[in-house]
């Protein structure tokens, strides 16, 4: 029920005297708030829905990792080392163990060498694929890289947080030296590191190859990583040093 003082001059307004019945005003918010979540409800379900990766929940058909660049460098008489640049286009999928195959190719557009290997395929990465001591007794021509086979998991890799530094180059009589260190910026231990080692002449060619392994690296501590070659790149100007996780 409600009671309102009227024919009042504005300066008596304040004195007007409203009164309702609570169960009334209790129904009211009840009612308003019902209808507000319901329509909240109709308008971000389907924006959800829209926006969601489907990678989330669907395996079954995702995209192979972007074949970016594929070299091979020769390290001494018909033994090449070779690596390619690869980038795992997924934010929620990773492959503990995917499949790939190398190949060397003559002038000809001929086969004459392959070689099968695996890795895993950590997610939303960039990362280099490596194989060494791949005989030919011809020169190839040029490289291609190719998935066989990657059996996605849903789920993120492990993130981690790993730092090259201290990268130095010393040119000694027949060999050059690369020293670096591997530093483990996150408090947990990582196991099983990986770190691919590149050369490059001044027209970004790659002169030099090689890969190293790390068996652990504590929390917040860095371990010291050394390549070799029985060559002198002299004329090599510049390195790229990658290190991850592999989960084998």
């Amino acid at each position: 029920m409600m009671w309102v003082r009227v024919g009042l001059p504005p300066s008596d307004l304040p004195f007007i005297i409203v009164s309702m019945n609570p169960w009334a005003f209790k129904r009211k918010v009840f009612f308003t708030v019902t209808v507000f979540i319901f329509l909240l409800l109709i308008v971000t379900i389907p924006i959800f829905l829209l926006v969601s990766p489907a990678e989330r929940v669907d395996v079954s058909a995702p995209k192979n990792p972007q074949v970016l660049w594929s070299r091979a460098v020769l390290t001494s008489d018909g033994i090449y080392n070779a690596v390619s640049r690869v980038s795992s286009p997924h934010s929620e999928l990773s492959s503990s163990r995917a499949y790939y195959r190398f190949n060397f190719y003559n002038s000809l557009g001929e086969i004459i060498a392959s070689r099968d290997g695996s890795t895993s395929v950590p997610s939303l990465q960039k990362f280099y694929v490596f194989e060494d001591r791949i005989y030919t007794a011809e020169t190839p021509e040029f490289v291609t890289f190719q998935w066989l086979n990657v059996p996605w998991q849903a789920g993120k890799s492990p993130d981690t947080d790993l730092f090259v530094q201290n990268t130095q180059k010393f040119v000694e009589e027949k060999s050059t030296r690369l020293d670096t260190s591997i530093r483990n910026r996150s408090f947990r231990a990582v196991e099983n590191i990986e770190v691919v080692a590149l050369l490059l002449d001044q027209n970004g060619d790659l002169v030099g190859l090689s890969r190293s392994f790390v068996d652990r690296i504590s929390g917040e501590t860095e371990r010291s990583v050394s390549f070799t070659w029985p060559k002198e790149f002299v004329d090599s100007i510049s390195t790229q040093i990658s290190a991850r996780l592999r989960s084998f």
